[in-house]
């Protein structure tokens, strides 16, 4: 697979937006033009985990603390950036899910509260989430639509929807986040009434 490809799929996993003003994330170092076949999850990047990875010919490092958390002066062997030139001279791509993973519904929060068998569990501090409620008519649809949806439910894109046929053309209306509309497939649809609005909620 090619990196960017893989990144794309990231994002909408780990959205980079959801993380904290302060935190780095995201595609960090590397060619989305690589072929990616292995990658190691990693908790810090340090040369151990780097020689890890070279050692199981992983292509790229997922790691949940990122190397740089403020501006690096320099990128030079055994210097400040030492790190990021062992990274680019192995071709060893970094992609980093920090406080957008600890936030999101099943991530690194919920494995903790599930493991200390919390319960009545709640976000401290609701994250601001945008909504729309929508209506698109669909000229055409078919298993690609479908699977879209289904994977929109299962990622909390979704907070209702309801599905209907109109001259033969099929309907679906509800209440979504704008991740939602923008990976929709392209082509064969309409969408008919889109206002939004902000509403506190759980990140999911």
């Amino acid at each position: 697979m090619l990196l960017g490809s893989l990144v794309k799929i990231l994002n909408k996993i780990t959205p980079p937006e959801l993380a904290e003003d302060w935190d780095n994330v995201g595609f960090q170092i590397g060619d989305p033009n690589w072929e990616v076949y292995r990658a190691l999850c990693v908790l810090d990047v340090t040369t151990e985990t780097v020689r890890e990875a070279l050692e199981k010919k992983a292509e790229l490092l997922l790691a949940h603390h990122p190397v740089v958390f403020r501006p690096v002066r320099s990128v030079v062997r055994y210097g400040e950036g030492d790190l990021l030139f062992q990274l680019m001279e192995k071709r060893l791509a970094l992609y980093v899910a920090h406080t957008n993973l600890d936030v999101l519904r099943g991530g690194v929060a919920d494995a903790l509260a599930r493991e200390l068998e919390l319960e009545k569990v709640k976000p401290l501090l609701p994250r601001e989430v945008e909504w729309c409620h929508f209506q698109i008519l669909f000229s055409q649809w078919g298993k690609r639509h479908s699977q879209f949806v289904g994977e929109a439910v299962k990622r909390h894109w979704l907070k209702w929807k309801k599905e209907a046929k109109e001259q033969g053309k099929f309907l679906l209306e509800g209440v979504a986040r704008k991740e939602f509309l923008e990976g929709l497939p392209r082509g064969g649809w309409e969408v008919r009434f889109q206002p939004s609005w902000k509403e506190k909620g759980e990140i999911g």
